[in-house]
């Protein structure tokens, strides 16, 4: 099991974290997260989902789990859909002065990682002061958005990448895609049902979920990426699973900074995109 910095296990620091919430908020408002810990420190079996094309590395029962969800249900579908063409044009002129846009890291699912790039808004622990600086509207748009997740980045697939089939680490939270720029040919699988994306409009979807993405087209799909709270979770859980995210990533902070400035430096000042 890993360790940190301090020789705490994964399930001490999750112990530590969820009795601070529980100072917060209270034993009885987190019980669901104690089940999760204690299912963690191996004092309980693990959860499997019924659902036989969910499979997350850690699953928390008791959430709604389908694989599509109307993204005009949820605040975030709302506003990024009403501020589209601002968020554009900001990741346009960004994309264009070759700034900010990095391969992607996390390049396990993704059969040719040279195709997959970013801009990352919000990665912990990463301050993304630099790309919120590149697109202060955009910035300013979600953070006006209620219960964002982990990860929100512009992500770019150049024609002929390919998400392999997989599932996400967990199921507390879900993905929002928002149509930047998307030339025609290129799809999103989700369980049994694909999906394209339109310019302008979101997809919501729960990446525990089997799915998968290829991109046929002949020039570079772009998207603004979210993830986000699954809306059935409560306040002081959101709280907890954030703080346990924070603990996690400060973790490997120093690592991720060096990787992250190498894939900047690499990058900087190429022409990465296929243009129409």
């Amino acid at each position: 099991m890993d360790q940190d910095v301090t020789g705490r296990t994964d399930a001490e620091l999750l112990r530590e974290t969820l009795e601070s919430a529980q100072a917060r908020h209270g034993a009885a408002a987190l019980r669901r997260m104690e089940d999760a810990v204690e299912v963690a420190e191996g004092r309980k079996p693990p959860y499997v989902s019924p659902e036989p094309l969910q499979r997350p590395g850690f699953y928390l029962p008791g959430l709604t789990a389908t694989p599509w969800h109307d993204p005009l249900q949820h605040p975030a579908g709302r506003i990024l859909e009403e501020s589209w063409e601002v968020i554009r044009d900001e990741v346009i002129a960004a994309r264009d002065r070759r700034e900010g846009f990095q391969r992607f890291l996390e390049v396990g699912d993704i059969a040719s990682a040279d195709l997959s790039t970013a801009l990352f808004l919000k990665q912990e622990p990463l301050s993304c002061a630099d790309n919120r600086a590149l697109c202060p509207r955009t910035a300013a748009i979600v953070d006006a958005i209620p219960r964002v997740g982990e990860v929100v980045m512009v992500s770019a697939l150049n024609p002929g990448a390919k998400l392999v089939p997989h599932c996400g680490p967990w199921n507390f939270r879900l993905t929002m895609h928002l149509g930047l720029v998307i030339p025609e040919g290129g799809w999103i699988r989700v369980a049994n049902e694909t999906r394209t994306w339109q310019e302008g409009k979101c997809l919501l979807f729960d990446d525990s979920f089997d799915h998968e993405v290829q991109i046929h087209a002949r020039s570079t799909r772009i998207i603004l990426l979210m993830h986000l709270w699954h809306p059935e979770l409560t306040d002081p859980e959101v709280d907890f699973l954030a703080a346990v995210r924070s603990a996690l990533a400060a973790r490997d902070r120093d690592r991720t900074i060096r990787m992250v400035e190498e894939a900047r430096r690499n990058l900087a000042g190429q022409k990465w995109w296929v243009d129409a």
